[in-house]
């Protein structure tokens, strides 16, 4: 008998922090490059209904580095339902006379949730939860993001979607999605020969009993191979 539940969770990321602007639309941009991410998840192998997350980001340069473009599709899977969401992203970006970079994005975009009920077992087929069910949600999104970034450092704030999304299935109200903040920051050490080395963490919050918190540690080894760590409680 659960007396409390949690849920309505953005998609779990490990590799945010190859292109994070699947995270925050302020990263859009930033290093002044085409930069096109592919990403996939699959959580729990073997088990019917285990999430599986599909990302593709695209972002790019213009107007002589002084504004960031992208786009972001995602293709998220779990039990019943099959979330996609677009966005279009813009950043723009001032620069010190230290050369580190200010950036301030925003994007915009559609969420589609779609729920395929056909796919339950029900004990009752006339459940009066399923009675005037939405198999087909589609909402608009907006999220804004700040980063700034140094030759040895950043740090980034971001709420990628910023509306909770609410649904009425004839009389009854229920919280599909809850806004999410993001706080990522890192440091690179660079004198150590040939290597790069580079701690960082990434807090996702919503609440105090809802959050998560990633410390990472990675290696640049001669600039050609990557190896790191991930630790989330």
């Amino acid at each position: 008998c659960p007396l409390e539940l949690h849920a309505q969770l953005d998609p779990l990321y490990n590799q945010y922090f190859f292109n994070q602007a699947m995270i925050n639309p302020a990263y859009t941009g930033v290093n002044d490059i085409f930069n096109a991410t592919a990403i996939s998840r699959t959580q729990w192998l073997g088990i019917d209904g285990a999430p599986t997350t599909n990302t593709l980001n695209v972002t790019s340069s213009a107007f002589k580095n002084k504004v960031g473009l992208g786009a972001l599709l995602i293709y998220d899977t779990y039990g019943i339902n099959n979330n996609t969401e677009f966005n279009l992203a813009y950043s723009y970006k001032i620069f010190t006379s230290r050369g580190d970079v200010f950036s301030m994005g925003l994007q915009a975009g559609i969420v589609n949730y779609n729920y395929n009920y056909n796919r339950l077992t029900l004990q009752y087929v006339d459940d009066i939860a399923f009675s005037n069910p939405q198999p087909n949600i589609t909402k608009e999104n907006f999220g804004v993001g700040f980063w700034y970034m140094s030759k040895d450092y950043y740090i980034g704030l971001s709420v990628p979607r910023m509306f909770d999304i609410k649904i009425n299935d004839g009389g009854t109200e229920s919280v599909r999605y809850r806004r999410h903040y993001y706080l990522s920051a890192g440091y690179v050490f660079d004198q150590l020969f040939a290597i790069k080395f580079k701690p960082s963490i990434m807090l996702m919050y919503i609440d105090k009993d809802n959050y998560a918190l990633d410390l990472n540690t990675s290696f640049l080894l001669n600039e050609i191979i990557w190896l790191g760590a991930s630790l989330r409680n």
